[in-house]
């Protein structure tokens, strides 16, 4: 039989104390979970609406991924490419010549060049590729 005791004499702990380090191990594994998925839902709300961003500016106030980053620069790479093998391709494409105006003038761009320290070095080219294709 086990004593209501902490120990026993061989130094076993008894059941109730066990009982007790489970309720709590298992409380404090429950507040964790808890705390975690409060961590995850405040993270994503911050991702999606980060601080400081002005939402009545007219341009998005999203952070670029780092596929939509890889996007845009497959895309500046690709009319490189058509502009190489066909002079006129801007001349006869003004919708391209007014987007890449537009990516000039906006402000992700400016927030991208202010903060390019913390953008993959793949892209640090974004403003030169833009200059080049809209000279």
């Amino acid at each position: 039989r086990l004593s209501t005791g902490d120990t026993h004499p061989g130094g076993q702990i008894s059941l109730e104390e066990a009982k007790r380090q489970h309720k709590r191990a298992q409380a404090s594994y429950e507040q964790s979970q808890k705390d975690l998925i409060e961590s995850k839902q405040r993270y994503a709300a911050e991702i999606a609406h980060p601080k400081g961003a002005d939402s009545t500016s007219g341009s998005s106030s999203k952070r670029m991924t780092v596929d939509a980053l890889e996007l845009q620069y497959q895309g500046f790479k690709l009319v490189k490419t058509l502009v190489k093998y066909n002079d006129k391709y801007l001349k006869d494409h003004n919708d391209i010549v007014r987007a890449f105006r537009w990516l000039w003038r906006s402000k992700g761009r400016h927030l991208r060049l202010q903060h390019e320290q913390l953008m993959p070095p793949r892209f640090h080219q974004e403003s030169r590729l833009l200059a080049r294709l809209l000279l």
